[in-house]
């Protein structure tokens, strides 16, 4: 998928107001690119979320204090009211405590979420799952 071609399709699905939009690749730092170009394409501030450094907004200051924690994100996230673009890196592996996957699925009743970043690859395969369907969105 060309970037321009990648960029349009996920700028319609957060305008469309998918409640989370997951992209399932190994190569953070080119879904890091598309996601600034999107966030600057629809003139909204874009924030990254891991749970070694905390919710961050790109080209701030530095951390929400007390966000690395799932538990704290969610709680966090809940209280904004800013339309933003979230990039939450990894918290798949998060999902199975029930506080969170709850938060976020509460959180997503009012917003778009993004969850990337899984550093899977397809089965069988060396290259990265390429997929887009129903809020489900794999850069090729």
């Amino acid at each position: 998928m060309a970037p321009a071609d990648a960029a349009n399709d996920l700028k319609a699905l957060i305008q469309s107001r998918h409640p989370v939009i997951t992209i399932d690749t190994v190569e953070e730092e080119r879904v890091d690119n598309l996601l600034q170009t999107v966030a600057s394409d629809l003139h909204m501030p874009l924030f990254t979320w891991t749970v070694t450094h905390g919710l961050q907004r790109v080209g701030g200051e530095g951390p929400v204090y007390a966000t690395a924690n799932p538990q704290m994100l969610v709680r966090h996230l809940a209280t904004l009211t800013i339309r933003a673009v979230f990039h939450l890196k990894n918290l798949h592996a998060h999902l199975a405590d029930a506080t969170v996957a709850r938060g976020v699925r509460d959180i997503a009743l009012r917003r778009s979420l993004i969850c990337g970043c899984s550093w899977r690859r397809a089965k069988g395969s060396r290259e990265p799952r390429s997929n887009m369907a129903r809020g489900r969105f794999v850069p090729a």
